[in-house]
């Protein structure tokens, strides 16, 4: 009896898979060399489907499962591009991995809790989902919490490393002097308002990498009081940094996986 029933909810199909029915399945996943998270290690498997009295059933466990179910996994071995989602805010995060063909898509995703001071723990259970290739940027955006709207006047700012870092520590500090020292050193009058927005302290963090024909693409972004920030090197050795809503951060994953898809084509 298939352990997986996949129905429809908020645009695609879906369905979240207890662990103990999800680790099972994973013996028939091996050859789509998914991380140890989704997939463990077999002797992991064996030894936690005993102690739960899970059957593992048969080497290829998934020909007991319904055709959608079979389809939604499968599909990450004829996948044109992939992509991987992390995020982390205020102690909980969610993971995502996603996969297309160019024409259907799919992907797991997890939930966890992010410690102070531990090893981030995973939460119970898995979740399939399995949908059109034009909801995947959809779907990826639903794993980054909202950061809320840009605050007007917020411009990108772009900074030598060790200004940025100098800015920030003498913000921190409060003194005056001391910031208009900094800003000067980096080459502005005031500290720039991205600037103190971040050095009032990070909230969260997330990545995201799209992996095709074209090659791999990383996008790190950092949230603060202004909202999501994206950081990434320029070649001329300088941190930009780009304040990103939910809207803009939509646009940018549709562009990175419509170019992805085109090279494929």
């Amino acid at each position: 009896m298939p352990r997986v029933h996949m129905a429809v909810s908020n645009g695609a199909l879906r369905c979240a898979v207890q662990e103990r029915d999800w680790l099972p399945l994973t013996a028939g996943l091996r050859h789509l060399q998914l991380p140890d998270v989704f997939v463990p290690p077999a002797e992991q498997v064996r030894a936690w489907c005993a102690a739960a009295g899970a059957d593992l059933g048969t080497p290829d466990i998934l020909d007991s499962e319904d055709d959608l179910t079979k389809r939604a996994l499968r599909l990450k071995a004829a996948a044109a591009l992939e992509v991987d989602v992390q995020a982390s805010v205020c102690g909980e995060g969610s993971m995502m991995l996603g996969w297309t063909n160019g024409v259907a898509a799919s992907s797991l995703a997890r939930q966890l809790v992010v410690p102070a001071d531990g090893a981030p723990q995973l939460l119970d259970g898995v979740v399939l989902s399995a949908f059109p290739v034009h909801r995947l940027a959809h779907e990826m955006l639903h794993h980054v919490p909202s950061g809320g709207p840009t605050p007007l006047g917020l411009q990108p700012v772009a900074l030598a490393p060790p200004h940025a870092r100098d800015l920030v520590l003498q913000m921190r500090a409060g003194d005056p002097a001391r910031i208009a020292a900094a800003a000067h050193r980096a080459g502005f009058a005031t500290p720039p308002p991205l600037v103190e927005a971040l050095a009032t302290g990070l909230i969260g963090e997330a990545s995201v990498t799209i992996e095709g024909v074209r090659g791999t693409a990383r996008f790190r972004f950092v949230l603060c009081e202004a909202g999501w920030i994206e950081i990434h090197a320029r070649s001329d050795g300088r941190l930009q940094h780009t304040p990103y809503d939910a809207d803009a951060m939509l646009d940018l994953f549709r562009r990175e996986l419509a170019a992805q898809l085109a090279a494929a084509a």
